[in-house]
């Protein structure tokens, strides 16, 4: 009998031991919250441990939590995007449902506004199963409140949502009921009601599962948009542009998701016989309907532009500029169209003049090169945006920055690093090998400008440790992986690193300009920082990089969209955001350079000479606008 009791006290041990031993798998996907747009990339972790998954292209994820996690909590964080963190214990019963929404950092309604499509309005909080705004709303209330008041013409509505809780008439009551309240507020504070629509969808959109407790706490929201623009406060009126005195374009919506989505043409199937194989490490994205990844750009003749006539005033408007005698350009200039121009001196010293076919330094603009590499081992899930540098540089001399700054920061120049300007000297060679420990010991125990993830202030430092970075997760040599899976991928043959003891009577050389008077710059390892900035190419090329970015044919469509994304206000992985697309500039002594990525098309305006005065590069960039 004692034995029976035995075996069964060692049966029921072994089942609570196997009870404790259990994982759970949750499954789900990580979205914006106000656009509703899937996170590529977006982390999730326990918090203090290791366990951790990052999402895919889509969004979606799949992490094992073990028990002994379960009163622990998960961090959901990317970039960019406020923190959320949620027990574990709250996730129990979500299993495949779960569903995150992450609110953008830093960024106020009038950045986020996109006609048609509602933001969720986040910090408006109610009592319990009534329609009383409770007094932490306010904050949130008063900057939807100075945006509206900012925006006179703007008409908009305010709905309400409930989960499926409780009957319906009731849930479509309250929730126009609170929209109202939110309404009445504005209108109280000063907002015309004319202005204002309400609308009460009950449980009818449902953002999340209803199914768990997270689910239903997120379907329970207010949510604002603008219905309409040409608001007439003395008529009440809203003006609306009739259909003739207007360029045709695509609806709003779609608009915007093309501009996102940066994607131009795809090769046509003439083009098929171009698909090349693979080189070193990275693998050409698998060919997908929306893109034909594997082809080689369109040649540039066949870039159209989104806009006919674009192509053709800009030419025009680029001849009157260079027709005035005070305009004195040296350099290249070039769009995603097809025009390609070359005026001034390649070498003034004998008299060579500036060609399409001339080799010229690019500064920063190489920066895009890193940028791709850097992106791709992200695609192949070898590094995350989020990963803090000391996971692939632990022998980093500063302790203090070390797990702070992450590979994100290094991407958005945000790391808040000295830039290289400030140090004594440059990267070295010896034998034929960088001296990297030496050089990254003169700027890693200096203190940080600013606190990473704050500040977007450009140190080309960044994209030396990245190239740094990058070589130790691939174990290949930087140079070899940018020619093999950048230069001849695109089939870019006039593009190399820059190298000043090679004799090359096609390179340009560069100068300063100050009151008309020209002088040599000599550029020497202060200037060509590894990763940054040391790379020579020709208008020709840059058209076919920039035709690879348009047609997704080195990354992915969901990763491209990354490169242009806003991740700290006014810029994104690319550079700077303006209202006609975006632009990466450098400026340094014997170089001025622009490269716009336009929403309609490209140009590119490189000059081999910084005019101190009066920039020429500068005077042709306007003309863009």
């Amino acid at each position: 009998m004692r034995t029976l009791q035995f075996v069964f006290i060692m049966m029921f041990g072994l089942s609570l031991t196997s009870f404790a031993a259990y994982d759970m798998q949750i499954k789900g996907q990580v979205l914006d919250k106000n656009t509703k747009e899937a996170l590529p990339f977006a982390n999730l972790a326990i918090v203090g441990t290791t366990t951790g998954v990052a999402t895919d292209l889509e969004g979606n994820f799949s992490l094992k939590i073990k028990s002994e996690h379960f009163n622990d909590t998960l961090l959901v964080s990317m970039m960019g995007y406020e923190n959320m963190k949620v027990p574990v214990k709250q996730l129990l019963n979500e299993k495949d449902k779960a569903v995150f929404f992450l609110a953008p950092q830093s960024i106020g309604i009038e950045e986020l506004v996109i006609e048609g499509k509602p933001i969720i309005l986040k910090d408006i909080f109610f009592e319990l199963n009534k329609h009383t705004l409770l007094d932490k709303s306010y904050p949130a209330l008063k900057e939807l409140f100075d945006y509206v008041n900012d925006n006179p013409d703007f008409v908009i509505e305010i709905s309400g949502h409930t989960d499926n809780s409780g009957e319906n008439d009731y849930n479509l009551a309250l929730s126009e009921a609170r929209a109202g309240a939110v309404v009445a507020w504005l209108e109280e504070t000063g907002i015309d009601q004319r202005r204002m629509r309400v609308k009460g969808f009950g449980e009818e959109k449902p953002i999340a599962t209803n199914d768990t407790e997270l689910g239903q706490q997120l379907n329970r929201r207010v949510e604002f948009r603008v219905i309409h623009r040409g608001f007439n406060p003395i008529t009440g009126e809203i003006t609306v542009p009739k259909v003739e005195e207007v360029k045709p374009k695509l609806p709003k919506q779609e608009q915007s998701d093309n501009e996102k989505n940066i994607g131009s043409e795809e090769p046509s199937d003439s083009d098929a016989n171009l698909i090349k194989k693979p080189k070193a490490i990275f693998q050409p994205p698998i060919k997908t309907e929306e893109s034909s990844i594997n082809n080689k750009p369109k040649p540039q003749s066949q870039v159209k532009s989104a806009d006919g006539n674009y192509k053709k005033d800009f030419a025009k408007r680029l001849e009157n500029l260079m027709d005035k005698s005070e305009t004195k350009f040296h350099g290249i200039v070039g769009t995603s169209a097809g025009l390609k121009k070359a005026y001034g001196k390649a070498n003034i010293t004998y008299d060579i003049p500036n060609t399409v076919k001339t080799k010229i330094y690019i500064g920063d603009l190489a920066e895009h090169f890193t940028t791709v590499l850097a992106l791709k081992l992200v695609e192949m899930d070898k590094m995350k945006l989020t990963d803090p540098i000391s996971q692939y540089l632990p022998n980093y001399p500063n302790i203090h920055t070390k797990d702070k700054i992450t590979i994100g920061h290094l991407l958005s120049h945000t790391s808040g690093l000295v830039n290289a300007k400030e140090l004594p000297i440059g990267l070295m060679e010896k034998e034929g090998e960088f001296q990297h420990d030496f050089y990254i010991r003169l700027f890693a125990t200096k203190n940080l400008k600013n606190a990473p993830g704050t500040v977007y202030d450009y140190s080309s430092l960044n994209y030396y440790l990245l190239a740094v970075i990058i070589e130790k997760v691939t174990e290949e040599d930087f140079q070899t992986l940018l020619q093999e899976d950048v230069f001849k991928e695109l089939e870019m043959t006039e593009t190399g690193f820059y190298d000043a003891t090679i004799i090359d009577g096609n390179r340009a050389a560069n100068y300063s300009m100050n009151k008309g008077q020209f002088k040599n710059t000599i550029l020497t390892s202060r200037d060509l920082i590894f990763g940054s900035c040391n790379i020579v190419s020709t208008i020709e090329d840059l058209q076919k990089l920039d035709a690879a970015i348009r047609t997704n044919q080195l990354l992915k469509k969901e990763t491209t969209k990354i490169l242009f994304k806003e991740n700290i206000k006014g810029y994104s992985f690319f550079g700077k955001i303006d209202e006609t697309g975006q632009v990466k500039m450098t400026a340094q002594e014997g170089l001025d350079a622009y490269y716009h990525f336009g929403k309609k098309e490209s140009v590119f305006i490189i000059s081999n000479v910084r005019q101190i005065d009066e920039s020429a590069t500068d005077l042709i960039f306007k003309t863009i606008k």
